[in-house]
């Protein structure tokens, strides 16, 4: 009531004045004025008082245990300000108040005694960082071991809790849709993890650098594996890819040194270029025919290094892929086996080269391009067929696979390109096709025929 009178005598006085437009200045400031937050201390917590609600600023960097109460002054205590625990570095323990819905971000930056956080159902916001001072560092809080996610939160933001290299225990709530870009990088002691079917998103660099982890399910409803999600976790041995995922990104399981086995869902379109690069205990890879795009360099880190799948022996290529994509498995030393989809028309340069293991491949009738340097240095290739819809054969596709003994190259076949079987020297029979145009230059140079 006493606001309306001086608003009215405000008001009255500007249009005595014959001042309309400086009457918009008055009103502004005096609005400002009215709503004002009143800044007070409730034990050891600091805090600004709005009309309908209290947030959270400031501890008292001494602090041990804090308890974030309900309500202050009879207004509901709603949200927790960025920063507003940092440097707490006594803070061991905290309980945050069932009206809180906010949590800012940077909140408990060096925070370095505390070891557990339970984030209640009525908290829907996570700020970012919330252990660090920023989202491209680590963490301080060296102590912190178990995190209990509630069920109000739908997002884990970014680097959330990136660096907690103590952290061996989390609990999600059941409403998580997505797990932010490194959300939890780099905490290192996380052992086994559990993600839950709600679910959809896995962010790139989530769980990147988990040198602990060793067991990791994912359950079913996830969508997408971000770029770099796992990307060297070196303790994790195997992993099943549920049906529901549609993409792994690139370098998804980069430097997963111990993983021997995955299984790849069926709902899987898109495997993303270098996802399996240095997954050197790897031993068989298995493409399911939902697979439509691969990308370069699946087991190598780019197009020009040799692969690092060292352990790689069976590979089988499913019926939706249509492109064996450049370098794919170039330099797979064991690679033994590879068996390619009936789709399959072009294999990309360098897509086997210095597989100087690979010894059975089946090529599909389907296939219409050999790139080039595609299997060149497979020295223990001693077979293979040429399917009869092939046309082109690339520069160096066979050269130095020392292995062949003969080759018959069929009648639908018009380009042979430079140095395509250059220093094959066990070939020692060849057959060329009726309809062959072009021989490129030292095609069959150092042959032993």
């Amino acid at each position: 009531m006493k606001s309306k009178r001086v608003m009215a005598g405000i008001l009255a006085c500007v249009i005595i004045g014959g001042g309309m437009p400086y009457y918009s200045e008055v009103l502004k400031k005096f609005s400002i004025t009215a709503n004002a937050a009143e800044k007070g201390v409730y034990e050891n917590l600091t805090y600004y008082k709005y009309n309908e609600y209290i947030t959270i600023t400031d501890c008292d960097i001494s602090a041990e245990e804090v308890v974030i109460p309900d309500e202050i002054d009879d207004l509901p205590v709603t949200i927790i300000e960025n920063n507003a625990f940092s440097n707490c570095m006594s803070l061991t323990s905290i309980k945050i108040g069932k009206n809180i819905t906010t949590i800012g971000n940077n909140v408990f930056d060096n925070c370095k005694s505390l070891e557990s956080l339970v984030i209640p159902d009525n908290v829907t916001k996570l700020g970012e960082a919330l252990f660090t001072k920023n989202t491209w560092s680590n963490s301080t809080c060296d102590t912190l071991k178990s995190i209990v996610i509630g069920n109000g939160v739908t997002a884990i933001p970014t680097s959330a809790f990136r660096g907690c290299k103590s952290l061996s225990d989390v609990i999600f709530g059941d409403n998580v849709k997505t797990i932010g870009e490194m959300a939890f990088a780099g905490c290192n002691n996380l052992i086994s993890i559990s993600i839950p079917k709600s679910v959809v998103t896995i962010k790139q660099l989530a769980f990147s650098n988990c040198t602990g982890l060793t067991d990791i399910k994912i359950s079913e409803g996830v969508e997408t594996i971000g770029t770099d999600a796992f990307n060297g976790c070196s303790s994790l041995a195997n992993i099943i890819i549920p049906d529901t995922v549609t993409e792994i990104n690139s370098n998804a399981f980069s430097n997963c040194t111990s993983l021997s086995e995955i299984k790849i869902g069926n709902g899987v379109k898109t495997i993303g270029s270098s996802a399996f690069n240095n997954c050197i205990s790897l031993k068989r890879l298995d493409i399911p025919d939902s697979v439509t795009s691969l990308g370069e360099s699946l087991c190598t880190p780019n197009t020009w290094s040799n692969g690092t799948c060292d352990s790689l022996k069976i590979v089988t290529i499913g019926n939706g892929v249509k492109s064996i994509p450049e370098s794919a498995f170039t330099g797979c030393k064991s690679l033994q086996k590879v068996v390619i989809g009936n789709k399959a028309t072009v294999i990309g340069s360098s897509a086997f080269s210095n597989c100087k293991s690979l010894k059975e491949i089946s090529l599909p009738e389907s296939l219409v391009t050999i790139g080039q340097s595609a299997f060149q240095g497979c020295t223990g290739l001693s077979n293979i067929d040429i399917p009869e819809n092939l046309v082109t054969i690339g520069q160096y596709a066979f050269s130095q696979c020392t292995g062949i003994t003969n080759m018959v190259i069929p009648d639908k076949v018009t380009e042979i390109n430079s140095y395509a079987f250059n220093s094959c020297t066990g070939l020692t029979e060849i057959r060329i096709g009726n309809s062959v145009k072009t021989i490129g230059d030292s095609t069959f140079s150092k042959l032993c025929i």
